[in-house]
């Protein structure tokens, strides 16, 4: 050190010769080299042990670059501390901790610009991201459509249309239909009061051709043998309720070829005068009842008149329909009720009735008259 220096001391003696100049400085061009002298710009001071002088030993690189760029002292040897008061070369002294800021201006640009290439990248990284994930959802919809349309279908609301969607004629007979009716005739001999049973829509068509109308709304689907077919009602509240019950072909390649089908019901019914004896609300119920239905794929229906037929998917052939029960003990079965609900039994007037003796509702779409039978 030059005999002339006025900063010379033994303390700072030790720091120079602590601090030795490499031959050939290393220079950090990384960003990670950057972010490093910006954090020990402003950082917090070294903590200080009671017992020995810490020793701050700086990068050459770091501390020698941003003092050179604020245009104050070049030399290493004249800071001693960034972090407390220093004496420079002017014989003032200076806060390091300003001296430090003053000197750092390079380096907060570079964390300015840094910082904005984070952002740059993360907004990147974002909308890609984004792009990536709508790409993929939308391919992934358009696997599964696929690979829908090429499965079985797994029930009958998967097979076969809702009601009002139009049938494919090609798939025939699969598809949703409405089976427009007429009540044709009513039969009570199963029970020795007639009052105890009744056929919706309580009206034959010798009556009246228009009140008589009954429609069965049912779907038709694939079952689960190739080539057989199963059927099913819906919510509509006049249609007897049912689910995939098979349908057989029967008489197949003959005029009168139609499907089959029959289930076991336990129909409801609300008398149509007094059976009592006290005016009380009442109930009839015949359990087991029959429920039988043919649907032709040949035979020509008349009814409803093509004038007066506004469904698109009615059943294009003829349709007969039944409900049927012979007599017997406990047909009906007969109660008070209160809230609707069955309360005692009547029996008074409601004698067993031989099993031969059928109580039945016959509904068709086809009118004797106009087809000769």
């Amino acid at each position: 050190m030059p005999l002339d220096d006025p900063f010379a001391s033994p303390r700072r003696s030790h720091l120079q010769s602590s601090i030795r100049q490499p031959t050939s400085p290393k220079r950090i061009s990384t960003p990670a080299g950057e972010r490093l002298s910006v954090i020990m710009e402003s950082g917090q001071p070294p903590a200080r042990s009671s017992n020995r002088t810490s020793r701050v030993t700086f990068p050459r690189l770091s501390f020698g670059e941003t003092l050179r760029s604020s245009g104050e002292h070049t030399r290493l040897g004249n800071t001693v501390s960034i972090w407390s008061g220093a004496t420079l070369n002017d014989g003032k002294k200076q806060s390091g901790l300003h001296s430090g800021h003053t000197s750092s201006r390079g380096g907060w640009k570079r964390l300015a610009l840094l910082i904005a290439l984070v952002v740059v990248v993360v907004i990147a990284l974002a909308v890609g991201l984004g792009v990536g994930l709508t790409q993929r959802k939308s391919d992934s919809n358009s696997e599964g459509a696929t690979r829908t349309s090429d499965a079985e279908p797994a029930s009958a609301s998967d097979s076969s249309p809702s009601p009002g969607t139009p049938n494919d004629a090609s798939a025939f007979p699969i598809g949703s239909f409405s089976m427009v009716t007429f009540l044709d005739t009513v039969q009570t001999d199963c029970t020795s009061n007639p009052a105890t049973w009744t056929c919706y829509p309580y009206t034959t068509y010798n009556d009246d051709h228009t009140r008589s109308k009954a429609t069965f709304d049912w779907i038709i689907s694939t079952g689960s043998d190739e080539g057989s077919y199963q059927i099913s009602s819906t919510d509509n509240p006049f249609s007897i309720p049912f689910s995939n019950t098979p349908l057989d072909l029967v008489r197949e390649g003959q005029d009168d070829e139609h499907y089959r089908f029959q289930i076991t019901m336990d129909k409801a019914v609300i008398p149509a005068a007094d059976i009592s004896g006290d005016n009380s609300a009442s109930a009839c119920y015949y359990n087991a009842t029959t429920f039988q239905a043919n649907l032709y794929t040949k035979m020509e229906r008349n009814y409803p008149p093509a004038s007066e037929s506004s469904n698109d998917n009615e059943w294009p052939f003829a349709v007969k329909t039944e409900q049927v029960i012979g007599g017997g003990d406990d047909t009906p079965n007969c109660y008070r009720t209160r809230n609707g609900k069955p309360t005692t039994r009547i029996t008074s007037g409601l004698e067993a009735q031989a099993g031969g003796e059928l109580c039945s509702c016959l509904y068709r779409n086809w009118v004797v008259d106009a087809l000769g039978s």
